[in-house]
């Protein structure tokens, strides 16, 4: 078995041992109840949205100067930015070219709304909504410096070195117990 697939088993009975009571109380609460934007934009236009878009930011507000592209996912493009009225290094989220359909700047739009809702210390915070020239939504985020964690699952060399863990099983347990922490926290407020 692979050290990577070995720290999973491990992560794996130790919730089945130690886990079950945090994840239970996460899991408790009315999951019906979600959070909706303060506009219904239930069948509305690309057009309309983009409207309500513009109306809702100032568009000299914030001048963004995109740099490079920390990560897709199936809708979306992650580009690290500079918020130069700020000097700041910001994460800009926009809806990838290939999926750029009415649904999914109306899915991109609902994420920012509920995401910006939610304020915790391991849920990136939402900064504001802006749109580029040609009215698509551009979602300003706090940019995060680090590792992914499925790299460090089995490293317990670098885990010692770079955050002073001597158990390996504890630290990775720490780390998912945040991860929950966080998914209890949008739970509690509504979020599936």
């Amino acid at each position: 078995m692979a050290p990577e697939d070995q720290a999973v088993e491990m992560l794996r009975t130790a919730l089945a041992t130690r886990g079950q009571e945090l994840i239970a109380k996460t899991l408790v609460g009315s999951l019906s109840k979600t959070i909706a934007p303060t506009v219904d934009i239930r069948g509305t236009s690309s057009d309309r949205v983009r409207q309500l878009l513009h109306r809702a930011v100032d568009s000299g507000r914030a001048r963004l100067q995109l740099g490079e592209t920390l990560g897709e996912g199936g809708m979306g493009i992650v580009r690290s930015a500079k918020q130069s009225d700020l000097g700041r290094n910001v994460a800009v989220k926009t809806v990838r070219k290939e999926v750029d359909t009415d649904e999914a700047t109306l899915a991109m739009l609902r994420e920012a709304w509920v995401t910006g809702t939610l304020e915790h210390p391991n849920i990136v915070p939402v900064y504001y909504l802006d749109s580029d020239p040609q009215g698509k939504p551009l979602i300003v985020l706090k940019r995060i410096e680090g590792v992914v964690w499925s790299g460090l699952l089995s490293d317990a060399e670098t885990v010692r070195n770079e955050y002073g863990a001597s158990d390996l099983l504890e630290w990775n347990l720490s780390v998912l117990t945040k991860v929950v922490n966080a998914m209890r926290y949008a739970h509690q407020r509504g979020v599936v």
